[in-house]
């Protein structure tokens, strides 16, 4: 596994006029971890979502939707200008360039009053744009200062059937939301965190940032240090993990188990092909082994001796944490150099309560990679 960092750029540009020291920042983007919930018929001009939307006789739906962790990004469009004295302001156009929000639980709809439905929304930006917002920043110390703001949030809402998620309804012709900062917040010039996400040019809020109005509310925190949860990278990495009963190969009983509830409970896309698991025999790859991969992995071994040509066949292994870790806004990296001919990879994640997530996906038809291809 590998971790690549980014950069951050702080630019400084100071002018000299007739005795007056300005300090400019660049046009910046901000990146917020954002959550929020938005009022349908609740707070005009916001209106219902009308009767019919879903279906030939659905209610109207009045109601206030939960969103959970998702990712706004902001653009401030002109530079900041400080003067020397402090404290100095400066108010700049700023926009929304990026909204991407999911339900945190499912909506209910109803057709007469009985007969409910559920509908997981997604809630993104419209190609309708709205008039720019406007940030006002008080710079008081040499590290930053206060901000307020007003951003115009023309939304789209995409509705997804719980029970058929390829049923799909989509709104996108609410009026436009005028939020603003519900105070006056904190900003740095030095990013809090090593490897800031966005090219901010030294203007990064301080604190989770709570704008509202016109029936929609944003949360928005601000990318705090990174967190590695665990990190298997090295040949010592992978024995430790071995030796201590973290990775340990799946058992021929719950691999069989995790395919049926895979296939029973599946959301979208295809249903896993008729496949023979088999339980591995796990090995430590050191790193440039028998020209396996340049780092250093985990070799899995499930010859029996007894396989039969033509028949899918299917190994894993597990990792235990020894904790349940909040994985909000995780970004999990695997990769597998597979030394034969392999056409599905999977993840799965199980919590403490057993409830279980998973993914795979078709790499390609047997023969058509070359083995040991990441």
């Amino acid at each position: 596994m590998k971790i690549r960092c980014g950069f951050r750029l702080l630019v400084f540009v100071v002018f000299v006029l007739a005795g007056t020291v300005t300090v400019c920042y660049a046009p910046h983007y901000t990146t917020f971890d954002g959550r929020g919930s938005y009022d349908f018929g609740g707070i005009p001009p916001i209106p219902p979502i009308p009767a019919g939307f879903f279906s030939p006789g659905s209610d109207p739906f009045v109601g206030v939707v939960d969103f959970g962790s998702g990712d706004v990004i902001t653009r401030g469009l002109e530079e900041m200008r400080f003067g020397n004295q402090l404290p100095s302001t400066a108010t700049i156009p700023i926009e929304l360039v990026e909204l991407n929000l999911t339900s945190s639980e499912p909506i209910t709809v109803m057709y007469g009053g009985q007969n409910p439905e559920l509908w997981d929304v997604n809630v993104t930006l419209s190609d309708q744009l709205p008039p720019d917002g406007s940030m006002t920043v008080t710079k008081t110390h040499c590290n930053g200062g206060t901000f307020t703001s007003s951003l115009n949030v023309q939304p789209k809402f995409t509705f997804s059937k719980v029970s058929n998620p390829t049923d799909i309804r989509i709104l996108d012709s609410n009026p436009p939301s005028r939020i603003v900062t519900s105070q006056a917040f904190s900003w740095v010039v030095e990013s809090p965190k090593d490897n800031p996400p966005s090219d901010a040019n030294g203007f990064y809020p301080a604190s989770a940032v709570v704008m509202q109005g016109d029936g929609m509310l944003l949360e928005l925190q601000p990318p705090g240090p990174v967190r590695v949860h665990f990190l298997l990278a090295s040949e010592q990495d992978w024995r430790n993990a071995l030796a201590d009963g973290r990775v340990h190969p799946l058992p021929q009983a719950d691999g069989e188990d995790y395919i049926n509830q895979f296939n029973a409970n599946m959301q979208e896309g295809d249903p896993y092909p008729a496949t023979t698991f088999l339980e591995a025999q796990l090995y430590v790859l050191a790193a440039e082994e028998e020209d396996y991969s340049e780092e250093a992995g985990l070799l899995m071994v499930w010859d029996n001796g007894n396989l039969i040509v033509d028949v899918n066949y299917a190994s894993a292994w597990q990792y235990t944490y020894p904790d349940d870790p909040d994985l909000t806004n995780t970004i999990i990296t695997v990769t597998v150099d597979p030394p034969c001919g392999m056409s599905v990879v999977s993840l799965g994640m199980q919590d403490i309560n057993g409830n279980i997530r998973a993914w795979y996906w078709n790499v390609a038809p047997i023969g058509s990679i070359p083995p040991y291809t990441p």
